[in-house]
């Protein structure tokens, strides 16, 4: 029942990024509809996932970020790191699962306010810390946890103390509404694997006879996808022969020179030999 072209099936998702995933596997359900997901990067199941993607806190390039730019302040030209493949950006950020606030949904329609839209953000969850709470959802498929003080380091416990001593509150959960202070950030992770919607989704639905998947797939023209031409050879990266420069290319070089990326190298490696968290992993969340 696989589809063998794009007019063939009856839902074309293109881009297989966070939403792509949840869509894709959510209306294959119904074995009579057939998906087909259409994504410009690679394409991994779980077991085969790279390190990168894999393992939190890892650098990730081509052909898993597209290497896009954004101009700042004084010039600079910033990382703006964009996930490319199954999973999207979900497959390749720091796993943090911060909510919104109630008053976030103040402007959005009056029937898709915060008390509509909790129910789905519970829907979502398996919240190992504070499942039970009503806010939160203990049923979903991104599991949410949070560093437990006893796995902080030093460096953390004097951050959280510092901030608590200067006046903040302490915050055991980031994403209880109204929630404000310091403490761990909640994250969609198994140890120190991140848990994309390529793998809490897409993963179980995608040996379904009515999905197909077609990776590394690129419109040959800015037409409907129905017309579209279809081939299998991805973009190459914008400016592949420019040399790396001090603070443009990230976990490369910075203004401070290698030095200083050879101390976060292995500051990085420290870290992980540990099992500990870095201390990104920490928020302050202060309501105004």
């Amino acid at each position: 029942m696989g589809v063998r072209s794009v007019a063939s099936a009856d839902v074309v998702m293109v881009g297989a990024g966070s939403a792509g995933c949840v869509l894709a596997a959510r209306l294959s359900e119904d074995p009579e509809r057939t998906v087909l997901l259409l994504e410009a990067g690679p394409d991994h199941r779980e077991v085969d996932l790279p390190e990168e993607l894999r393992t939190l806190s890892r650098p990730v390039a081509w052909p898993y970020n597209w290497g896009d730019r954004v101009a700042s302040t004084g010039g600079r030209e910033l990382n703006y790191a964009r996930g490319r493949g199954v999973g999207g950006s979900s497959a390749t950020n720091g796993a943090v699962a911060l909510r919104p606030e109630p008053e976030d949904f103040d402007a959005w329609p009056r029937e898709l306010g915060w008390d509509r839209m909790l129910a789905y953000l519970n829907r979502v969850e398996n919240d190992l810390d504070f499942g039970a709470e009503a806010y939160h959802g203990d049923a979903g498929p991104i599991p949410i946890v949070r560093h437990p003080e006893a796995d902080w380091t030093s460096l953390q416990r004097g951050f959280v103390d510092g901030c608590v001593a200067a006046g903040l509150e302490f915050c055991a959960d980031h994403s209880r509404p109204g929630s404000t202070g310091v403490g761990a950030i909640p994250m969609n992770r198994r140890g120190s694997g991140r848990v994309s919607n390529a793998i809490a989704y897409l993963e179980a639905a995608r040996d379904r006879a009515n999905v197909t998947i077609w990776a590394t797939a690129m419109s040959s023209a800015a037409r409907p996808c129905h017309r579209a031409g279809l081939d299998s050879s991805p973009r190459p990266p914008a400016d592949p022969g420019r040399p790396a420069q001090p603070g443009r290319d990230a976990g490369d070089r910075d203004q401070r020179g290698t030095a200083t990326a050879d101390r976060r190298r292995q500051h990085r490696a420290d870290r992980r030999a540990s099992g500990r968290p870095g201390t990104h992993r920490l928020a302050v969340r202060r309501r105004t």
